[in-house]
């Protein structure tokens, strides 16, 4: 899910016109197609949204890695240690995310209103087929961050859950013996 959301241009946007991504801004002109573009001079907020964007990514990437060898390896899933760094990543993806997203609604809805108030942009938009006045909206590749960070929160919760059960159970064994 956070894929998607990750690759996808649709964060935020003018309704009926303009999206606005992570990696590219793109217009709908004139009753046509969308034109999508990269950005060109990159907002701040775009720069700070993708740098969180990508740590979570890699974040993800991490804690797949131990997951295979979490399921792959039973001789790991005793380890408290294993679980411990999986529940630290996994809530940092999580936290990451938020990051991205909290950065992407303030900035990136303060740069749709910059778009409404500068002669320029109105002008140019329009001349797009876009009227600029329309209201700022959510896209899906916004809705998709949030999903997959609770979904991650979630994960987290379950993982700490797993580490407690290892731990009593490793505690078990030491009374046992």
């Amino acid at each position: 899910m956070y894929l998607v959301a990750f690759a996808t241009t649709f964060w935020l946007g003018i309704d009926d016109g303009l999206q606005i991504g992570l990696w590219m801004e793109c217009v709908q002109e004139k009753d046509s197609d969308w034109v999508c573009v990269p950005w060109t001079n990159t907002p701040e907020f775009i720069g700070a949204s993708r740098a969180f964007a990508v740590l979570a990514l890699l974040s993800y990437s991490a804690s797949c890695i131990i997951i295979i060898a979490y399921i792959a390896a039973p001789v790991l899933q005793q380890n408290r240690i294993l679980l411990m760094s999986l529940s630290l990543i996994t809530f940092t993806a999580a936290c990451m995310i938020v990051m991205a997203v909290i950065i992407m609604g303030v900035k990136g809805r303060d740069h749709v209103e910059d778009i409404k108030n500068s002669i320029s942009s109105v002008i140019r938009y329009l001349h797009k087929g876009v009227d600029p006045y329309n209201p700022c909206i959510i896209g899906t590749s916004f809705i998709f961050a949030i999903s997959s960070s609770l979904l991650t929160y979630i994960s987290f919760i379950f993982y700490v859950i797993e580490y407690r059960r290892v731990s009593f159970m490793s505690l078990y064994r030491a009374q046992a013996v």
